[in-house]
């Protein structure tokens, strides 16, 4: 994945920077498969982000019917976010769904934020009542797409 640094506030942002794209490329990797198996095209796309720290461009992915009817766009929002390692958006007509990239809990800082984190992943919360997170599966993938598109899978 090209990545373009517009505005770079220090070498620690860039270092933050980098490591979230090696978590979209890993996601992404995973994501062209998964949505492969379900006769679905993923296209890159441009995506310009505007955070404190820095200016920068990335790739993100646009889901596709093979007839080119757009179902859901997914988009890195940031790298620097409170609680989390970065954010992608889930868009789609019906509406947003986020991701999160969370840290396993460590013993040290106390009760985790959320249930459900067993490991360094990208993430759905559930709701904030519950406090429940899910791990970035296949399924949960294409319930997502379903939540902001209303498409029905097989």
């Amino acid at each position: 994945m090209e990545i373009e640094i517009k505005r770079l506030e220090s070498e620690a942002a860039r270092q933050k920077i980098l490591m979230y794209v090696e978590r979209l490329e890993q996601l992404y990797t995973d994501i062209r498969v998964w949505l492969a198996k379900e006769n679905l095209l993923v296209i890159d796309t441009g995506i310009d982000i505007l955070e404190q720290m820095a200016t920068y461009q990335v790739t993100g992915l646009s889901v596709q019917t093979q007839a080119g009817k757009v179902l859901a766009e997914i988009q890195p929002a940031a790298a620097s976010v409170i609680v989390a390692e970065g954010r992608i958006d889930v868009v789609g007509w019906l509406g947003t769904e986020y991701l999160l990239y969370m840290l396993k809990p460590r013993p040290e800082l106390g009760k985790p934020l959320y249930k459900g984190l067993n490991q360094d992943a990208w993430y759905w919360i559930e709701d904030s009542y519950r406090n429940r997170a899910h791990r970035l599966e296949k399924s949960l993938l294409l319930e997502l797409i379903t939540l902001v598109s209303d498409y029905e899978f097989d």
